[in-house]
């Protein structure tokens, strides 16, 4: 009987670890993240935010735009200052932003490449338009990050 009893005994103790293994699997996979997909940076490398963004005209139907940003300058692609030509009376807000011309700059070009994270550059237009609304654009060397917009202003060459 001693036998029978410990056969018996071990077999209970067996079937004991065998659950609590499957319930402690079982709680492991049900605590998961709960996120689908791969993992991402908690930094997020490769945004950037516009301190200041600057427009004044430059004499000669040229305007003079400079800027500063915030984020890592190593990360950055290039910069596209965008402009739109209206009409001197159409300070419209809340209208859909068009730009008609588009000036891509390298982060070489403008010097924005170690610790500065100011430019200036000046883009001469061929219209006779006497108003523009332009924003500037911040494109990452990381493609899945999102482009740091300034906000869409208006300037007057005239």
């Amino acid at each position: 009987m001693n036998a029978e009893r410990r056969t018996t005994h071990a077999r209970t103790v067996c079937r004991r670890l065998i659950c609590l293994c499957a319930l402690l699997t079982l709680a492991f996979s049900a605590t998961g993240c709960g996120k689908k997909g791969p993992p991402l940076p908690m930094d997020k490398p490769g945004t950037f935010t516009w301190v200041t963004a600057q427009a004044v005209p430059a004499g000669d139907g040229c305007i003079g735009f400079s800027g500063s940003l915030q984020g890592d300058m190593l990360q950055l692609d290039s910069v596209v200052i965008e402009l739109e030509a209206v009409a001197e009376d159409a300070n419209c807000p809340s209208c859909p932003f068009k730009p008609t011309m588009r000036r891509t700059y390298s982060a070489g070009m403008l010097g924005l490449q170690g610790e500065s994270t100011e430019f200036m550059q000046t883009i001469c237009v061929d219209d006779d338009a006497a108003s523009y609304r332009w924003r500037f654009v911040a494109r990452s060397t990381h493609r899945n990050a999102p482009y740091g917009l300034s906000t869409i202003k208006m300037m007057t060459l005239r």
